[in-house]
C-alpha cells in the first residue's frame, strides 16, 4: 500500500460545482469539497484497518478508523448519520460508497500514484462526475 500514511493536499478539480447542484447536498459537505485546500491521508494500522484524517482548515479536523469491506455508520459535519464501507480494488485504488440518510448514494474511487492522487466522485442522480487532484505533501 503505497499511499499508506503519505498526505495528499488538492491542487486542482473538475465538475464539482457541477455535481453539488445537481445533488443538493448540505452546505457542509459542499464546504468540505470546495476547501482551499484540504489535506487527507489513509494510514493502515492493522491486517485491515486503517485510518482515514482530513484537515479541512485550521479550525477543523475530521478522522475515523474503518476495516476493509466492513460497512460502518458514520456521523456527518451535519450531523446525520451515513453508512459507509471502503474497499481496496487494487494496492493502490480505494473505493468509498456513502450511503446517505436521505437515500442517495455516493461513490468515491481513489487512485494513488507515487506523489499524486485522484478522487472520482459519483452521486445518485447527478449526470456528471466529479474529480479532485492531489500532490503528496509530505
Amino acid at each position: 500500500m503505497s499511499f499508506s500514511g503519505k498526505k495528499f493536499r488538492r491542487i486542482g478539480c473538475e465538475n464539482i460545482e457541477t455535481l453539488l447542484r445537481q445533488t443538493n447536498v448540505s452546505s457542509r459537505t459542499a464546504y468540505i469539497l470546495n476547501a482551499p485546500a484540504p489535506v487527507f491521508s489513509f494510514t493502515k494500522i492493522g491486517e485491515d484497518k486503517f485510518l482515514f484524517k482530513m484537515v479541512v482548515d485550521s479550525t477543523r479536523t475530521i478522522s475515523h478508523t474503518f476495516k476493509l469491506g466492513e460497512e460502518f455508520e458514520l456521523e456527518r459535519l451535519d450531523g446525520t448519520k451515513a453508512k459507509v464501507v471502503y474497499t481496496l480494488e487494487r494496492d493502490n485504488v480505494l473505493n468509498q460508497v456513502v450511503r446517505l440518510p436521505e437515500g442517495k448514494t455516493g461513490y468515491f474511487r481513489r487512485e494513488f500514484g507515487e506523489n499524486e492522487a485522484i478522487m472520482i466522485l459519483r452521486m445518485d442522480g447527478a449526470e456528471v462526475e466529479g474529480k479532485i487532484y492531489y500532490e503528496v505533501v509530505e
